[in-house]
């Protein structure tokens, strides 16, 4: 009955595209409230850069951008603009984040569905090709996993280049080769993975045993990709040449035992995690040439569009083989290789002879999009999704991290020093579980632990900088100022903690009494929101007492005040206008008029300003000076009072004047 009913929709193109869309929007419509996750912090939660639209055109020339730490620069400026118009969208709502995965993941299935149509599969085989994509498990990483839009954008890009490439073939038509070549452009700024559509065409034109017609087509490709090549050069050959985290021979051999992995999660996604159990291998491991004959095989048993897809996914995968990555296996690296296992299933004749096909087709999308839907809630959020990991791939140190971060963030410390502690077990010398460790032992107010802890971190890794900040703020939490203060000014400028450091300089000095030290620090801090609020309590509340001392008549330590609170912030009006005041009151008038003018140049419409400037001329006998004011502020007086007490004194003065 099921297999009848899905048969019979797909002879209309309609119904097929709708039921596509219902199984993407039913299969993800449970992940549209989970959180951001690792990764997401840096590059979309804390990321600045993202908060305004006039960053755009940034995107394009400042990798930095991609985070808030400039050491994790990438080059994805389309992705940053779709954050970008999330952000201004509903900032950090984050199920409109998830919106735009998944109206992503939809376009990819439906370009999947527009791809098969165009590889010349039967209707009913093209629309089950598409549903395996959309509902597969594997897809849930790169739609979950928000910062994992790169991928999704990338994918867009090749399959929509792809598609449109082959219907310019069908029909001649250079505009859609026109719009190939601007979608492989899209996908290559979303992600460098998108460097495979070219090969793609390639495999697709020697399949037909058309390769020397397709080279006259590809140059724009070509041309495109080399010059994406050369804008991320100082990216590539960091990663592969200057500091590649593993050697060659185990890059390649890791890989290559990596295909053999990928194949379970493909065909068995019962364990998907993001953290899985995975070692490195040399060339000369034999799972390694067990993998390579197991390819190599498939490569010769395969044929038509089977051998195609085959070569599709090693082609898909072939950026993590030459450049080494700090994570050896990853499952949103299976989205575009998802394509070339439906392209290479769907190539077998035998698949689809089989009789039981109409009811067992729609039973393992179904059995496929439960999974999917269950893997939507690990991902809920930090708890839920390293809970999962830690229990998956129980002698891994990394889950025990994150799951320590995510439960000092709920201000659990407890669990967090449990988490860090089971961590140690694992790997007694890590030293970012030491100090996220000494981070818990000073939220736990024991401040000698996390001195010592942080101490002894720097000892061992003075590389590790960004600590000085994490020992100065335990021994400024300890009262030991002076030690904090130390530790504050060794650290680098270039340093993310840089800001908090200095603002944290400002409060010891403010602490002090030192209060023209603590507003140089407060400013020096930038656009760090607390130090800028610091900034102005303080100046609201020393201007505050510098009028009490005014009003008082503590003339001379007004004026000091006064001068102090000028010097430390020179853009502030009123203490400026204070310092004048004050030397007005202690009759040294030439000075009060010396510093009433230069407030008065950056402040040229403030009304007391002139007011005082004009009672300074009269008092010092400066008659007509004193008259020309008075005039001026009773034209520019933005009250009627000020305007009334402007002429009032205009003629007891002309009354005055011989």
């Amino acid at each position: 009955m099921i297999g009848q009913f899905y048969f019979a929709l797909v002879s209309r193109r309609g119904p097929s595209a709708l039921l596509i869309a219902i199984a993407v929007l039913g299969t993800y419509a449970n992940s549209l409230d989970n959180g951001f996750q690792y990764d997401d912090r840096h590059s979309i939660v804390e990321n600045h850069h993202l908060r305004s639209l006039d960053n755009v055109a940034h995107y394009f020339t400042h990798p930095e951008y991609f985070s808030r730490d400039a050491d994790k620069a990438m080059y994805r400026p389309l992705l940053l603009v779709t954050f970008a118009l999330n952000y201004a969208w509903g900032q950090y709502e984050v199920g409109s984040y998830h919106l735009v995965n998944i109206a992503l993941h939809l376009g990819c299935a439906l370009l999947v569905w527009g791809l098969l149509r165009r590889l010349q599969q039967p209707p009913c085989m093209s629309l089950f090709g598409a549903l395996f994509f959309a509902v597969h498990p594997i897809a849930s990483e790169p739609v979950n996993y928000i910062s994992s839009r790169s991928e999704l954008l990338a994918a867009f890009g090749v399959l929509a280049g792809l598609v449109l490439y082959l219907r310019a073939e069908e029909r001649a038509s250079s505009v859609y080769y026109a719009v190939s070549v601007l979608c492989f452009a899209v996908g290559l700024l979303s992600k460098s993975i998108a460097l495979v559509l070219p090969v793609w065409i390639v495999l697709w034109q020697w399949q037909r045993g058309q390769i020397a017609a397709s080279w006259t087509r590809l140059w724009p490709y070509v041309l495109i990709a080399a010059g994406y090549v050369l804008i991320i050069r100082s990216f590539l050959v960091k990663a592969v040449l200057a500091d590649p985290v593993r050697s060659w021979p185990e890059q390649i051999g890791t890989q290559v035992k990596a295909l053999v992995y990928y194949s379970m999660l493909f065909f068995a996604p019962f364990r998907l995690n993001v953290d899985h159990g995975f070692t490195v291998s040399a060339l000369d491991d034999v799972v390694v040439y067990l993998g390579g004959l197991a390819i190599g095989s498939l490569f010769l048993l395969l044929g038509g569009l089977s051998r195609m897809g085959l070569l599709w996914i090693l082609a898909a995968l072939l950026p993590t083989l030459v450049v080494p990555l700090n994570v050896l296996v990853n499952e949103h690296r299976l989205y575009l290789p998802l394509v070339g296992l439906v392209i290479a299933l769907l190539g077998m004749r035998s698949l689809q002879k089989m009789h039981g096909l109409r009811w067992g087709g729609p039973v393992v999308l179904l059995l496929l999009a439960l999974l999917t839907i269950e893997r939507n809630q690990i991902w809920h959020d930090e708890i839920s999704l390293w809970g999962d990991a830690a229990d998956k791939n129980t002698s891994s140190v990394r889950p025990q991290i994150y799951l320590g971060n995510a439960a000092r963030h709920l201000g659990q410390s407890r669990r967090a020093e449990y988490h860090y502690r089971r961590a140690l077990q694992l790997e007694a010398e890590h030293p970012v579980v030491h100090a996220n460790l000494g981070n818990v032992y000073q939220d736990l107010q024991q401040y000698d632990l996390a001195i010592e802890t942080f101490s002894g971190l720097l000892a061992d890794h003075p590389e590790m900088t960004d600590v000085h900040y994490s020992l100065g703020r335990a021994y400024q939490f300890a009262g030991q100022s002076e030690q904090a203060q130390a530790q504050y000014h060794v650290l680098p400028d270039s340093s993310p903690h840089r800001r908090l450091a200095d603002n944290n300089l400002g409060t010891i000095h403010e602490g002090a009494g030192r209060i023209d030290s603590a507003l140089y620090y407060y400013g020096r801090a930038g656009e760090f929101a607390q130090a800028q609020n610091n900034r102005r309590r303080l100046l609201g509340g020393q201007t505050h007492k510098l009028r009490q001392m005014l009003d008082a008549g503590q003339l001379r330590p007004a004026e000091e005040l006064a001068r102090l609170l000028v010097a430390a912030s020179g853009d502030q009006r009123d203490p400026r206008f204070m310092l004048a005041v004050a030397l007005f009151l202690q009759r040294r008038y030439a000075e009060s008029i010396v510093e009433n003018q230069r407030l008065l140049t950056d402040y040229p419409n403030f009304d007391e300003g002139l007011l005082q400037l004009a009672l300074v001329q009269e008092t010092s006998g400066q008659l007509s000076q004193a008259l020309a004011t008075y005039q001026i502020l009773s034209k520019r007086a933005q009250s009627l009072p000020m305007q009334q007490t402007a002429k009032e004194r205009m003629r007891v003065l002309k009354e005055r004047m011989p």
